[in-house]
């Protein structure tokens, strides 16, 4: 129940967002996905360096909601939810219910951040290289904070 409430307030945060224009990843994966939509394989046309997954998912997403931005957001909207309700699962089988519980809200709280959402990297104030950078730096600090010693020591 505490999931459901979970992805109905969090999906309602980003249902507000369904018009956004794509923001710069979001455009390149939409475009393989047309593309295999066109029965054009991966990197026959468009080059880069991720693995092929990602766009299969957009031309399922495409397929489905439609080649527009809300089509897209739509289709995101679900496989946002789909990840909490398994993030739930998996912790609520491996630490009881309430680990679950929290870990499937802090996950949804994490992915409405602006950085994760497009406005941040949209708007062009943060690459999204800079924004891992400045995530794995805090993740580094807290880590150390705890005192167990760090296998990387780099920052």
């Amino acid at each position: 129940m505490v999931v459901l409430a979970v992805i109905v307030f969090f999906g309602a945060i980003r249902w507000r967002l369904l018009d956004m224009p794509l923001e710069r990843d979001e455009g390149e994966y939409a475009y393989a996905g047309q593309l295999i939509l066109q029965h054009i394989p991966p990197y026959q046309l468009a080059y880069n360096m991720k693995l092929p997954g990602t766009y299969a998912t957009y031309a399922a997403i495409l397929a489905v909601f439609g080649q527009t931005a809300r089509g897209i957001h739509i289709g995101l909207l679900l496989v946002n939810a789909i990840s909490v309700v398994l993030l739930y699962v998996v912790a609520a089988r491996l630490f009881g219910a309430l680990a679950g519980a929290i870990a499937a809200s802090s996950y949804a709280l994490l992915s409405t951040h602006q950085g994760v959402i497009g406005f941040e990297l949209w708007t062009g104030q943060k690459a999204p290289e800079q924004v891992m950078k400045d995530a794995l730096k805090k993740a580094l600090e807290a880590f150390r904070a705890t005192g167990i010693p760090a296998v990387a020591d780099d920052t």
